[in-house]
């Protein structure tokens, strides 16, 4: 089977290891040797690359998102996508990292120890912070991120609730999204984007989220932007944390605001979606990505 790799980090991790499938290094994917490879690992691909990869039968993405390609045209050619989750846990860590920050307000209290302020701790109108202790917790999308924040949180609560699809798991599941935020404290989103899902947030649930938290690991476009600056800006929602955005810096830039709106005025947490890079993250990914291909071409054979 050949398998087609872009030149870098991957190749060198591909070559450190014992392949059952020929590796074909291509320089970039409008390349004309993707005509001759059966499958490929790539994040993104437009049509006209996947057109001119007339054998390919196989994507190996090496993280969990599929939103880089048109799926409805990759289903149409026969092309079988294949992801990596083991950066899951990671990813998990990272919602409960921007959790306990959000809540305990790690980041106004930073500020102000920078800043040789102690947040009025000697005086009675002291700055309070917020436990996840005993809290409810509402997990949107309950795949493999959301199976590990269910995990995390349990030395906190017990009381641990789930909207999702599907229903394979034991946990407490709830009906609907809005179900999932009437009952909860904290809601977690770590649903991929998709045609449902996408707004799905609405700025009409935001607006019912009086006192609660809301933290997004799964994709920016899952919550509804000018709903959740609304909500933000009227105090309907105690606070947001997220590592994925609405908007991101162009290619070879380093600036962009997150959000059309000021949303860093209030109560959030912000990390640059980078909970999948953590250290050795990548390469445990790519290994990942090996073995399913291994495992792919041994049944080839």
């Amino acid at each position: 089977m050949k398998v087609g790799v872009t030149k870098g980090t991957l190749l060198d991790v591909f070559y450190d290891q014992d392949t059952h499938f020929e590796i074909v290094e291509l320089p970039d994917y409008d390349s004309d040797l993707i005509s001759e490879i059966e499958a490929i690992v790539a994040g993104r691909m437009s049509n006209e690359q996947l057109e001119k990869a007339s054998k390919l039968k196989d994507i190996f993405i090496p993280f969990t998102g599929k939103n880089g390609f048109d799926l409805e045209y990759v289903e149409k050619l026969g092309i079988n996508i294949h992801v990596s989750q083991i950066h899951s846990r990671y990813v998990a860590e990272r919602a409960l990292a921007l959790a306990l920050a959000l809540l305990g307000k790690i980041t106004f209290y930073d500020k102000e120890m920078h800043e040789g302020r102690w947040g009025k701790r000697n005086f009675g109108d002291r700055v309070s912070w917020d436990s996840i202790f005993d809290k409810k917790i509402g997990i949107y999308g309950y795949g493999e991120i959301g199976k590990f924040i269910h995990k995390l949180v349990l030395p906190f609560t017990d009381k641990v609730y789930a909207y999702n699809r599907s229903r394979k798991e034991e946990v407490n599941y709830v009906d609907s999204l809005s179900e999932l935020i009437n009952k909860c404290d904290i809601i977690f989103v770590a649903t991929p984007i998709s045609e449902s899902t996408k707004g799905s947030v609405s700025k009409e649930l935001m607006m019912k989220m009086k006192n609660k938290y809301l933290i997004n690991v799964g994709r920016g476009a899952v919550i509804d932007e000018d709903g959740l600056y609304e909500s933000l800006k009227t105090s309907n929602l105690a606070g947001f944390g997220s590592d994925v955005w609405f908007n991101y810096p162009k290619k070879g830039s380093n600036e962009s605001t997150p959000s059309k709106h000021p949303i860093e005025q209030f109560n959030v947490v912000m990390t640059p979606h980078c909970a999948g890079f953590s250290m050795n993250a990548a390469e445990e990914r790519y290994l990942d990505t090996l073995y399913q291909i291994n495992e792919l071409a041994k049944k080839k054979r």
